[in-house]
């Protein structure tokens, strides 16, 4: 009967053993379960990463036009585009008097006059030549004054057919030394009213330059 309730006592101690581990393996709070839980690894919070800055846009400089030099126009002309008696320039008068600088350099020897007794200049024209156009009447007296810049020999001539400025010559000169003006004063005769065409040339191939025409009709 000592033994049966020793055996029973055993029963129960190891009933209660056992009770007691059970209740530590579920209810202990620091079991894996529960420490994985309580332990949550905390949210990573996610840095709102900013939008795309918007590159300013530089504003456009308008290139700055370089302001237009103007040119300025020479005095004397040594375009030559007058260089034959058909493009004649025409001499517009302002108080019955005009005044053109021009230069021969450029032009060409459109017109050679022979010169000698029968021309109406003392020697050969073999240089580079310009030509004026003017309107005449009868009656009227023009006077035409070319002074050349510089130590070139000019000379100078009136005609009225540009086809034939040898045969219509009416006036010339050419007896000055070199940059020595020339003048031609001439009267128009009766029936003589119609376009003169003045020569500016020289006796010399290589004797050209800048002058002064100064023209006067009264």
């Amino acid at each position: 009967m000592m033994i049966k309730n020793d055996k029973l006592m055993i029963f129960i101690f190891l009933c209660l053993v056992l009770s007691w581990a059970c209740d530590i393996t579920f209810n202990n709070p620091f079991t894996e379960d529960t420490y994985t839980d309580e332990k949550q690894t905390p949210e990573s919070t996610v840095e709102p990463t900013p939008g795309p800055t918007e590159e300013s846009t530089p504003e456009s400089t308008p290139e700055s036009t370089p302001e237009s030099t103007p040119e300025s126009t020479p005095e004397s002309t040594p375009d030559g585009n007058n260089d034959t008696p058909e493009s004649a320039e025409s001499i517009i008068l302002e108080g019955g008097t005009a005044t053109v600088y021009a230069d021969t350099s450029a032009a060409s020897n459109a017109v050679a006059l022979p010169g000698g007794f029968d021309c109406c200049v003392p020697f050969e024209t073999e240089s580079n030549d310009l030509f004026y156009r003017i309107e005449l009447g009868a009656g009227d007296t023009i006077s035409i004054i070319v002074t050349p810049t510089g130590s070139w020999d000019v000379a100078i001539y009136l005609f009225t057919d540009a086809q034939d400025p040898d045969g219509s010559c009416v006036a010339g000169a050419d007896d000055e030394l070199f940059g020595d003006p020339e003048v031609i004063l001439y009267t128009v005769p009766d029936g003589g009213d119609g376009i003169y065409i003045i020569g500016i040339d020289s006796w010399y191939s290589e004797d050209y330059g800048p002058f002064d025409l100064y023209v006067e009709v009264y």
